[in-house]
């Protein structure tokens, strides 16, 4: 490194090399290398600080017609600030005239011991970063020098991952004679909740059939990306794989099938932050009616209908009455009308299984017509009262050294 001849700057050429060229670490292993940099004499070693920082944001708009114009929404979080402890010895120093390197040895703190440290993460809108830093401070002034490097740290989540998780849903299709008669009630599971990416999930289907009609398991694994910001968050589910179809089971018959869910190689950790979460769901359903389309029924409408709905506040006193917003973007042939009910639900716990149970609290409460606005858009929709049970396995995105742990 040759010396800048810039004399009005005694820090010059400043530069962080890492051991670990290929910059990606795992919580718990150590970030070691050293910053190097020139100086033109007068620089105190108290004056050079190296850390780790790890640092979040989330920043979405809601394009919403409202009085006050588009809600826009930005959450920053700091996770990490670990500074590299410089030897007190070393701290008292002059730095001369030359170039200069200080060595420096950070540990990542281990998800177990620092609860909360997410994973490295990025996209539209949301982003999780580590940094190496450092900063050095010029005499008699108040310039700071500063440079960093980006590291990737993978934080799996490494709770949980080797439990049993399953779900049960059961559905009587008496009101609905033409469409067939009986019961059907779909039981599903996975050996355990933690998987790699790039691993293929074998979902257990068993199917008591109680009824007149055939009915096809399939299976899609979804991920969910959770933005947050205070209490407001936006949720974007993701479709990773396209529906994986089992076999036919036959009516009056108990039916067992597994289908087979690839995860995709490329699958980002899951993380758990008050910024971004990434979460994965398996989605299980068995359906005695394909799925129609509203091209196939021109007389049910087209086009698209989105519904923006918020509340003043979160918490409420009993006997309150709730002032629920609802602003509706209706691109579609149809009137809609929006309604509100609330429920209360108890969920009962017992490891990874549970059993919720609704209460409706209220009877739906009716808002106003919507009109329509005419648009010729292509509208996929199941169609109403057509057999259909729904699951959702929930399952974590890991590592094997993760996995091991368990």
């Amino acid at each position: 490194m040759e010396i800048d001849l810039d004399e009005s700057k005694h820090v010059t050429n400043m530069e962080i090399d890492l051991d670990n060229e290929s910059k990606h670490y795992v919580v718990g292993d150590r970030v070691t290398g050293s910053l190097k940099f020139a100086s033109t004499g007068g620089v105190l070693a108290s004056g050079v600080r190296i850390s780790l920082v790890c640092m979040g944001e989330a920043n979405w708009t809601e394009h919403v017609a409202l009085a006050n114009g588009a809600l826009m929404y930005r959450n920053n979080r700091k996770f990490l600030d670990a500074p590299f402890d410089m030897d007190k010895n070393a701290l008292e120093k002059h730095l001369d005239r030359g170039v200069h390197t200080i060595p420096f040895d950070i540990k990542i703190p281990d998800e177990r011991v620092f609860f909360g440290l997410p994973s490295s993460f990025e996209d539209t809108h949301a982003w999780i970063h580590y940094n190496v830093e450092a900063a050095i401070d010029e005499p008699d002034s108040d310039e700071v020098n500063t440079i960093k490097t980006r590291i990737t740290v993978d934080s799996p989540m490494s709770h949980n991952l080797k439990v049993f998780v399953a779900g049960h849903a059961d559905k009587t299709l008496s009101l609905f004679p033409n469409m067939g008669s009986g019961s059907i009630a779909l039981y599903t599971s996975l050996a355990r909740k933690g998987y790699l990416p790039g691993e293929t999930l074998e979902v257990l289907c068993y199917v008591t059939n109680k009824s007149t009609v055939e009915v096809t398991p399939r299976a899609i694994l979804y991920q969910t990306r959770v933005y947050q910001s205070g209490e407001c968050h936006k949720a974007v589910d993701r479709v990773l794989t396209e529906p994986i179809i089992g076999n036919k089971m036959a009516s009056n018959a108990n039916n067992t099938d597994i289908i087979h869910v690839p995860i995709p190689k490329t699958a980002s950790l899951s993380i758990k932050s008050d910024v971004i979460s990434v979460k994965y769901v398996v989605h299980v359903f068995v359906a005695g009616h394909a799925d129609k389309t509203l091209s196939l029924f021109p007389n049910m409408g087209s086009g698209s209908i989105a519904l923006y709905t918020s509340l003043a506040r979160k918490g409420y006193l009993p006997g309150e009455t709730l002032e629920v917003l609802c602003y509706v973007a209706n691109k579609s042939t149809v009137e809609v009308t929006p309604r509100a009910i609330l429920y209360q639900t108890r969920v009962y716990q017992s490891g990874e299984c549970h059993k919720a149970v609704d209460r409706v609290l209220t009877e739906p409460i009716i808002g106003n017509k919507m009109a329509s606005v005419k648009y010729v858009v292509h509208v996929t929709l199941d169609i109403p009262h057509a057999v259909d049970l729904h699951i959702s396995l929930p399952i974590i995105v890991t590592t094997q050294s993760a996995l091991d742990r368990n």
